[in-house]
This record gives structure tokens, sequence and C-alpha cells, in this order.
């Protein structure tokens, strides 16, 4: 038999982590976390023999961290974004392959509460996309990603600078599209917040009619109903916030009536049709949600009646 010599093993070699990277793509679609990171970590034990080809080492340490951050190892994640910025920022520090590693360890802090070392990296992960490109998707997601953290710090006015600049380039792009749908939905909640609810309402019901169009029976639209319900409730317009809330818990029981969400969703309309008739009216919300959706949220609220009274 022939041998290799090094250059052939080299490539030989090269061509292993490509296949394993690509197996452990196809894990990761999966959900199979585990199987996944065992061949994401097989490609980059070969990468690392190589030092010359460090794209491909930094290529590799972020598919493991990506992989580690849904399996909610986060230290480990952050390792791996970190070995991984630190190559790129060597090899082009200003490259927009830097900017994903940047939007990574920026969304990990997120998750972590760190809300100034998040902003830290959006806001970098932000000025190298805008230094190769103006009014684009990437840009666009990072305008958001800040405007979330801002909405979180409660800086409402800096959010909504932010969501708004977001929404203008979707908006132009990506015209009633889902990207379009979650900036809206989240300048409805600054507005929310604000107090400013008929502005809330503009944005919900624009948000609404994006996604009734998209995914008329889905999670989402029954969450969009939700959030309309709640501006209308805080107003004090019990009768239009039941009416939304309804029709968010029509679209649950439909995909599941044995959800959690349902059961919530049900608990929510009878707590307000209490505010509204002074009383559980039970047998008639029955008649839209089901009776078992019914008794089971009445089971809750008496359990709850009962620890007050205590």
């Amino acid at each position: 038999m022939e041998k290799i010599g090094l250059a052939g093993w080299v490539h030989f070699s090269f061509d292993v982590a490509i296949f394993s990277d690509n197996i452990g793509a196809v894990y990761k679609s999966q959900g199979k976390l585990d199987e996944a990171l065992n061949f994401f970590n097989r490609s980059l034990k070969i990468k690392r023999q190589h030092p010359k080809n460090t794209l491909n080492l930094a290529i590799a340490l972020n598919s493991v961290g990506v992989t580690y951050c849904s399996q909610g190892k986060f230290e480990e994640a952050l390792n791996s974004y970190q070995e991984a910025l630190e190559i790129m920022e060597q090899l082009a520090p200003i490259s927009l392959d830097v900017a994903p590693l940047l939007d990574n360890i920026g969304a990990f802090y997120k998750s972590q509460g760190k809300l100034d070392e998040a902003l830290e990296y959006f806001r970098a992960s932000l000025e190298i996309k805008q230094q190769h490109e103006t009014n684009t998707l990437n840009v666009a997601i990072a305008l958001n990603s800040i405007g979330v953290v801002y909405h979180s710090q409660g800086k409402f006015e800096e959010a909504l600078k932010h969501y708004q600049e977001a929404y203008a380039i979707r908006n132009e792009l990506a015209p009633n599209s889902l990207s379009v749908f979650t900036v809206l939905d989240n300048i409805g909640a600054v507005y929310q917040s604000q107090g400013k609810f008929e502005e809330a309402l503009n944005s919900y019901q624009e948000a609404l009619e994006i996604m009734e169009q998209l995914k008329p029976i889905s999670l989402d639209v029954a969450a969009a109903l939700d959030n309309i319900g709640e501006v209308y409730e805080s107003q004090g317009k019990l009768d239009e916030a039941l009416k939304y809330y309804k029709k968010a818990l029509d679209i649950r029981m439909l995909i599941n009536p044995d959800s959690e969400d349902a059961s919530i969703s049900s608990q929510k309309i009878l707590e307000v049709n209490t505010r509204v008739n002074g009383q559980n009216n039970s047998s008639e919300i029955s008649l839209i949600i089901g009776s078992e959706s019914v008794n089971n949220s009445l089971d809750v609220l008496e359990v709850s009646a009962q620890d007050s009274r205590g």
C-alpha cells in the first residue's frame, strides 16, 4: 500500500475534520447535542494540530461554544467563544467574521444578567458591521440586541431608539417578515413599560397583523393577542381585554388543549371575568374554552383564595 506523505496526511486529516463538522451540524439540527459536541470536539482536536489554519480553528471553537450554550454549559461556551475571538482579532480584527463571535459572547452575558458586559459586546459587533455595510439585516440584528439590553436596564428611550432603527431597516428589506414582527413586538413592550398605551396598541396590532399572515394558528399569534389584551386590561377596558384573551386561548386550545399555556390563559380569562361580573361565571366561559380548562383554572383560583384568606 502506498504510504501517505506528510502533506497528504494533513490534507486527509482536514477532510476528517470537515466530515466531523458536517456530522456535528446534523446532530445539532436534530437536537442531539451530546453527539454534536462529540464530533465538533473531534474536528477541533484535528485543527489544533495545525496552527497555521487558525481560521478553521476559530470556526470550530465557535461551533463548540454554540453547542455548549444550547446545553446550558455557559462557562464552557464562553471559554470557547473567547478563544475563537482572540484568534479572529489577531487575524482580522475588524472583519465581519469577528461580529458573530461578539454577538455570541454578548448573548451569553445577557443570559447571565450581566447587561453592561452584554452591551459592550453588542456595541462592538454593531461597530464592525457598520464599517462594512449599512442598512443590512445584520446591522438590524445588532441594533435590536442593543435595544433588548437597554430595555432590560429600564433605559426605555435608548431601547426605543435602537428598536426603531432596526425596524426601519427590516421593514425596508424584509417587510411583513418574522424579523419585523419581532421588533414591532419589542417596540410595543417599551411603550407598554412607559405607560404609553395607545402607542403600544398600535405596535402590537401591526405585529399581530404580520404574524396572522405568516402563521395564523401559532403560539406567536396567541402571544400577540395576549399583549393587546394586557394593554386593554391596564387601561381598565376589561371587555376588550377579554375579547383578545379569548382569541388567544382559542388558538392555544387548537394547538394543545392540555398545555400549561392553555391552562394559564383560561385562568387569566376567569380572573378578568370575575372583575367584570363580580363572580366566577364558569358556565358561560366553559362554552368558549372547554369545561376541563375552566375546572382546572377554578381549582387554581380556589387554592389562591384559600391562601389569601389564611
